[in-house]
C-alpha cells in the first residue's frame, strides 16, 4: 500500500526590508501563519519557490518530521532561502506544501524522507541550482523530449512515450531555460541560475 501525500499551495511568504535588503523576520513568520494556520502542525515536505508572471521556479526543497511550524523557518533554512532569493530582484516567494497523511504514533519517517528525495529530483529538473546541500544528484543523461525540452517540434515518437508514461509536455507558451526565458518572465537573475517555470509535485511513495 503507498503513503499518498496532498499537495496545499502555494502560499505567500512575506517579508520585510531592513538597511541590506529584504529578510524573513519573526513577525514575517508570525503573519504566514496565520495564512495558513491549519499546517502549522502538520509534516511531510515542503518547497520554497519564487513565482512570478510566467511560472514559478523551486528553489530549496525540505522535510519536517516534527511538525512544519517547527522546522520550515528554523534559521539555516531561511538563509538558504535568502541564498535563492539573492539570484533574483523580481518575484514573490511562495511555499508548496506536501503533507504527510495523519498516522497515530510516530511519522512515517521513511516514507517522507524518501518523498523529500524525489521531489529534489523533480525540481533540480526544472532548477539545477537548488540551494539544498544534500540529495542533489547530477543526472548521468537526458532523454530530449522527456527529461529535456530543447527549442523545436517534438516529434510523434516524443508525443506517444509521453503519453504511455502519463507525462506532461511544456505548453508551447512555456519559456525555455535560458536569458529569453528570464527576460519574458520578468524575473532579474543576479547571478547565474537557469529558470524554466514548471515543476510537477505528484508523489506516490511505497509504504514501508
Amino acid at each position: 500500500m503507498s503513503v499518498i501525500f496532498k499537495i496545499d499551495g502555494p502560499f505567500d511568504v512575506p517579508r520585510s526590508r531592513n538597511w541590506g535588503g529584504y529578510v524573513i523576520s519573526d513577525s514575517d513568520v508570525e503573519a504566514f501563519w496565520e495564512n495558513c494556520p491549519g499546517l502549522k502542525a502538520e509534516r511531510g515536505c515542503y518547497v520554497f519557490a519564487l513565482r512570478n508572471g510566467r511560472g514559478t521556479l523551486p528553489g530549496y526543497v525540505g522535510k519536517a518530521t516534527r511538525s512544519f511550524g517547527q522546522e520550515i523557518f528554523q534559521a539555516h533554512k531561511k538563509n538558504r532561502y535568502q541564498e535563492f532569493l539573492s539570484y533574483y530582484r523580481k518575484g514573490t516567494p511562495v511555499l508548496f506544501f506536501v503533507v504527510a497523511p495523519k498516522t497515530r504514533g510516530k511519522p512515517n519517517q521513511r516514507a517522507i524522507g524518501e518523498c523529500e528525495r524525489e521531489l529534489i529530483a523533480l525540481a533540480s529538473r526544472t532548477n539545477p541550482d537548488l540551494t539544498n546541500r544534500h540529495g542533489k544528484k547530477e543526472p548521468t543523461f537526458a532523454i530530449r523530449h522527456v527529461t529535456e525540452f530543447p527549442r523545436g517540434r517534438v516529434g510523434v515518437a516524443a508525443r506517444a512515450f509521453n503519453a504511455m508514461l502519463g507525462l506532461t509536455l511544456p505548453s508551447a507558451n512555456q519559456p525555455a531555460i535560458g536569458e529569453a526565458a528570464l527576460e519574458e518572465a520578468n524575473v532579474e537573475p543576479v547571478g547565474e541560475m537557469p529558470v524554466q517555470a514548471a515543476l510537477d509535485l505528484a508523489v506516490n511513495v511505497p509504504r514501508p
